[in-house]
């Protein structure tokens, strides 16, 4: 009886020991992929605040203390490039991220789009912040200041969506039709928008929008504001338009190979260049006549995604 009472005991910690050393793991719920998802952000964090910035000129890696950022950001391939706005000498502020389609600036922050989700880039520390979810396959984004508040502005899933930067929260002020729009900048507390062939222009607090060209715009290669007017790359020219309807005028010739630009300071940058076996270059380019510098400290700027000035 002794002898069959151990044998039992000894039957039942075999069955314990092998159950511990074949755990039964369930399928990845939502709960796991959020949870999955929550720590690789948090890796992409702090991968990003990691990486000492050193600036080309003269090699030092700058504390945070001591570290002023440039003055725009590039997303190239799957890194974030800071770069100098007057020689183009670039480092690597990121130097391993995911793809980001689009970017805007406001307050001192890059905004972009990372793995479907919108994050806050510091550019003094290099830390991502994650603010919001479900920007799955956005078309545009910029950003602007309505009243006192600052603003995030996106296309995606065919309405136009406005995240308040003071509180973290999005809400949608456009009705749904939005969906393939070409460009959208903002400006004087407006967005200006190429939906088809159309130019639009929309009130950015209430979402009520008029025709501002009826026609021409198809094909618009990058949009930018400045100094009250829009401007964009149409063809192979540099286009300025006036906000009260007046209408657009050719300010001079650029790139038809124009893939980003942007506002800086007095002069708008763009990224030029056919790609491939041509050398993609950084131009700054002076709005009123598109006369235009090569910024010969750059690299070469094939497989561009987006870029902003820091604003």
């Amino acid at each position: 009886m002794k002898k069959t009472i151990f044998y039992c005991l000894l039957l039942l910690s075999v069955i314990f020991v092998s159950c511990q050393d074949n755990e039964i793991v369930a399928p990845e719920n939502e709960a796991q992929v959020s949870l999955n998802h929550e720590e690789d952000r948090k890796g992409l964090a702090a991968s990003s605040a990691s990486k000492a910035r050193v600036k080309p000129s003269n090699g030092v890696a700058y504390t945070t203390a001591s570290y002023v950022p440039e003055e725009l950001y590039i997303a190239k391939n799957n890194a974030l490039y800071a770069v100098d706005a007057s020689t183009g000498s670039s480092y690597a502020l990121n130097p391993d991220m995911p793809y980001m389609p689009v970017m805007a600036s406001i307050g001192g922050y890059i905004y972009g789009v990372l793995n479907d989700n919108l994050y806050k880039i510091d550019p003094t520390t290099g830390v991502f912040t994650n603010i919001d979810y479900g920007w799955t396959g956005v078309e545009a984004l910029t950003a602007g200041r309505v009243g006192l508040v600052n603003y995030v502005f996106g296309v995606q899933g065919g309405q136009i969506w406005r995240f308040n930067l003071s509180n973290n929260t999005s809400a949608s002020i456009s009705d749904n039709g939005w969906g393939g729009t070409q460009g959208m900048t903002f400006g004087g507390g407006y967005l200006f928008i190429v939906h088809g062939d159309v130019l639009y222009k929309m009130n950015a607090s209430t979402g009520a929008y008029s025709v501002l060209e009826p026609s021409g715009w198809d094909g618009v290669k990058a949009m930018t504001f400045y100094n009250g007017y829009m401007y964009a790359v149409w063809g192979n020219q540099l286009w300025r338009t006036n906000p009260n309807g007046s209408g657009s005028v050719a300010v001079g010739y650029t790139s038809s190979f124009t893939n980003e630009m942007t506002t800086y300071g007095d002069n708008l940058y763009a990224v030029e260049g056919l790609g491939g076996d041509f050398v993609v270059s950084l131009r700054k380019i002076n709005p009123s006549n598109a006369l235009s510098t090569n910024l010969t400290g750059s690299t070469d700027w094939d497989w561009t995604w987006s870029m902003a000035g820091r604003q």
